[in-house]
């Protein structure tokens, strides 16, 4: 077996929570047995969709809301400065809540997504273009967005870097790509606890550290303008409430509730311990700007 990110053959089977799970001993990249089908549709059915906290919406009394838009329109505001031939793509998009505020600043949004629930809510609810299936299929003109995002999509993909490129082909020269990816065996909850958050495979098969990622995006020509990992404090708070020796939780990916990422105070609090926990490379996710 060799890596797939920098087809070493140094590649070890990794003791942690799931089975046939390696780590490649050349670049750091941990990653599932490639057998995994990870962009199975029926993988991301609605009733996934109710049940775990996604990044942009939630499901709540019957009804998919918006969360964490305050977070959303400040990297909208991060991105005006790349609108130039005002498209913008957002790769994953699920229930599009992103590409709707995108759209509402009057961006000329497209969305691309394998899930029949993320395809139908977004074209028929929040009236966004949608095409379904992996982006590589797409066939989207060369330089012809300003902005390509994904959020919580890479740790999904078996070659990262196949999507990498492609997103590097179909963005603009002076585009912006806009990643955010879990981190998850930097957290804060395995690193100290030894405590598993969040998917393991068959659903995530791709796992990065901040400097193996912002070295990738390098090595394909990208310059990395912007990059921060965030802690999560719900989940260390959980596992201290819980107790450090109880089962480890493979639940949310996303666990902080909307309401304390509005208050100031804590804003502020979480605003330095992110800044310190990116220079040490701890962190449950990793919000990644970089410019083709």
């Amino acid at each position: 077996m060799n890596c797939p990110l920098c087809s070493s053959n140094r590649v070890k089977l990794l003791r942690c929570p799931f089975p046939n799970v390696f780590h490649c001993g050349s670049c750091s990249f941990i990653f599932a047995d490639q057998s995994v089908d990870s962009s199975s549709s029926s993988l991301y059915d609605e009733a996934w969709s109710q049940t775990e906290v996604q990044p942009t919406y939630s499901f709540t009394n019957g009804s998919y809301v918006i969360r964490n838009e305050p977070k959303m329109q400040l990297l909208l505001d991060r991105l005006e400065g790349f609108r130039k031939v005002n498209r913008l793509l957002d790769v994953g998009c699920s229930a599009a809540f992103f590409l709707k505020l995108a759209s509402d600043r009057q961006w000329d949004v497209q969305g691309v997504e394998v899930s029949d629930f993320g395809v139908n809510f977004s074209r028929e609810h929040l009236k966004i273009p949608v095409f379904q299936g992996l982006l590589q299929d797409a066939h989207f003109a060369g330089d012809s967005f300003d902005v390509v995002c994904s959020s919580h999509v890479i740790e999904h993909v078996r070659d990262p870097v196949s999507l990498l490129k492609e997103m590097k082909r179909i963005l603009r020269p002076g585009g912006s790509l806009v990643t955010v990816v879990p981190t998850q065996f930097a957290a804060p909850s395995y690193r100290f606890f030894g405590k598993w958050t969040g998917e393991g495979p068959p659903r995530h098969v791709s796992f990065f550290t901040r400097r193996l990622f912002e070295d990738t995006v390098r090595h394909l020509g990208f310059t990395v303008c912007y990059s921060r990992q965030n802690v999560e404090f719900q989940k260390i708070l959980s596992i201290l409430r819980r107790g450090k020796d109880q089962a480890t939780d493979q639940g949310n990916e996303t666990s902080e509730p909307p309401s304390q990422a509005n208050r100031p105070l804590l804003q502020a609090a979480k605003s330095v311990i992110n800044r310190v926990a990116t220079g040490l490379g701890v962190g449950d996710e990793l919000t990644t700007i970089a410019v083709k």
